[in-house]
Order: structure tokens, then C-alpha cells, then sequence
């Protein structure tokens, strides 16, 4: 794989998505509910608190459905307009078409998180915030970004409807992120309670919220971004045989 034959898929799948309203109405979708909640529901005014712990807790659950928004056209438009054979039979590996449709969408997703400085620097001089918990909170809101991108785009390359892919993408996310809850509600012995807690997207993200960078978790999320991707990439291949 090259670096320009990633870039071409790049280039491609950011023109198209410039072409559609998609990705304004997700960065939308996604700053008004985090802003709402933080300074409403979370009630950041009345904690007195200078802490942003309360806007990133919510990003786990936006992801959710915000992000299968994002991969939902990413297989399913190409196989419906007949371009995916068109670009496969291009001088372009599986891998570079992968990569470069995950860089495209988060592409979208850091401008959206860029936006989101809008909040932190709101409210900065209502308090004196810790800059290096809020550059923590970033890194984790990236890489679980990341993770989920990269789940629902597996999911998304076998589907058949963008409808389809959208509620596979939400619902495979759904239970990656609540699956640390089901020890609420199942009488599980220590260890399976321990693994179900560390393979859940937000439960992973809880310590990035409070502004530490857990290199555990660091590890876990670029761990599962790179096997949904070479997921994706070998669901590619066998569609060709």
C-alpha cells in the first residue's frame, strides 16, 4: 500500500461527502445534545466545579448514535451505484481503500471535536481548569472515536441498506458500550465481570473523562480499531471471490 493510493480514496470519499448534507447534520447532531447536556441536564453552572468531566461523559453515548451515521454509505452507496468495482479494479489495495475510507470519516469526526473547543473555552474564565485533564479528555475522545468508527464500518461492509448498516453500526456500538452494565442485572462470578468491564468502549473511557491517560486502555482501543479494520479489509477480499 501507498501513501498516494491512500490518499486518492481519501480525496474521493471527502468530495463525496462534501457533496451531501451528511456530515453537517451529523457535527450538528453531535455538538447540540453534548452542549444541551452539559450546561443543562449536567448542570455545569451549578456544580461550581471547574472540571469538563461532565461534557465528555457524554460523548460515549452520542458515538453511539452519531457515528454509524458517518459509515452507514460507506460500503452499501458504493455496491448500490456500482463504483466499488470500478475501484478495486484501480491500481488499489484492499487496504488502501479501507484505511482511506476510515481516515475520511475521521476526518469529519476531528472537525467535529474541534468544534467542541467551542464549550471548553466558553467556560474557561469561570474557572481555573486543568489543561492537561481537558488534553487527556481529547485524546480519549479520538481514539474511543476511533474504535467506534472503525466497529461500525465493519459492520457496515456487510449490509446491504444504509437503513441496515446505520442499525447494525448502533446497535453492535450500543453493546459494546453498555456491556459492563450487564453484571447489574446477571449474578457473574469476579472475572467475567472484569472482562465484560474491559471490553466496554465507555467503560474504557471513564478514566480519559477524568482527564487521565490510561495506557491500557490506549492499548485496547488501537488494538480494536486495527481488528474491525482488517476485518473490514478481508470481508473486501472474499466479496471479490
Amino acid at each position: 500500500m501507498t501513501r498516494q493510493a491512500l490518499t486518492t480514496v481519501l480525496r474521493k470519499e471527502l468530495r463525496q461527502y462534501s457533496a451531501t448534507g451528511m456530515p453537517y447534520l451529523v457535527v450538528a447532531g453531535f455538538l447540540v445534545p453534548a452542549a444541551v447536556w452539559f450546561v443543562w441536564f449536567y448542570d455545569f453552572l451549578g456544580t461550581d466545579l471547574a472540571s469538563l468531566r461532565g461534557y465528555f461523559a457524554a460523548f460515549p453515548v452520542l458515538y453511539v448514535v452519531i457515528l454509524p451515521a458517518l459509515t452507514m454509505r460507506t460500503w452499501v452507496e458504493e455496491r448500490r451505484t456500482g463504483t466499488l468495482e470500478l475501484l478495486r479494479s484501480a491500481p488499489l489495495s484492499d487496504r488502501a481503500i479501507v484505511l482511506g475510507k476510515f481516515a475520511a470519516v475521521m476526518c469529519v469526526v476531528l472537525c467535529m471535536l474541534l468544534l467542541t473547543a467551542a464549550v471548553p473555552l466558553s467556560v474557561m474564565r469561570l474557572g481555573a481548569f486543568d489543561f492537561g485533564a481537558i488534553a487527556a479528555e481529547y485524546i480519549g475522545a479520538v481514539l474511543l472515536a476511533a474504535a467506534s468508527v472503525a466497529v461500525a464500518m465493519a459492520v457496515s461492509c456487510r449490509m446491504r441498506s444504509q437503513v441496515s448498516a446505520y442499525l447494525g453500526g448502533l446497535l453492535v456500538l450500543l453493546v459494546l458500550n453498555a456491556v459492563h452494565q450487564l453484571p447489574l442485572f446477571v449474578n457473574l462470578p469476579g472475572w467475567p465481570a472484569e472482562i465484560l468491564r474491559s471490553v466496554s468502549l465507555e467503560h474504557q473511557f471513564r478514566g480519559f473523562a477524568r482527564g487521565v491517560v490510561d495506557t491500557g486502555s490506549v492499548g485496547y482501543y488501537l488494538t480494536l480499531t486495527a481488528a474491525m479494520l482488517y476485518l473490514a479489509e478481508l470481508r473486501l477480499a472474499r466479496a471479490e471471490e
